[in-house]
């Protein structure tokens, strides 16, 4: 009889490299991310695999049109408030701001001309 013990340990190799994470806007709003639970900044790096969720703020007489989403040099748009992504590659988000529409008041109308 022994008394050695025997144990095995498992090693998890890492997801993949870094990759870089931007974001930003069109100027007329602006944009901030999370990532494990707390503030995000622009230019950071996450595993392949990590994901990250942005929300827009649109400045005043503005509302969020869309996102555009541009990965290994191939864009696409999405819709809706906030915006969560699995991150596979290096990532650039802009949040697209359009003017907001005030409507039109039902029984007013506009005079033009002298």
């Amino acid at each position: 009889m022994s008394d050695a013990t025997t144990f095995s340990v498992v090693m998890n190799p890492p997801v993949s490299d870094p990759v870089t994470v931007t974001f930003g806007s069109d100027n007329n709003g602006t944009v901030s991310a999370i990532h494990n639970g707390a503030a995000f900044t622009s230019g950071a790096k996450v595993n392949v695999g990590d994901e990250v969720t942005f929300t827009a703020k649109p400045n005043i007489g503005y509302a969020l049109s869309d996102w555009t989403v541009t990965v290994n040099d191939k864009s696409e748009t999405h819709t809706g408030s906030s915006l969560s992504l699995k991150i596979t590659a290096d990532t650039t988000v802009t949040a697209n701001f359009k003017v907001e529409d005030s409507g039109t008041q039902s029984g007013y109308y506009i005079l033009w001309g002298n």
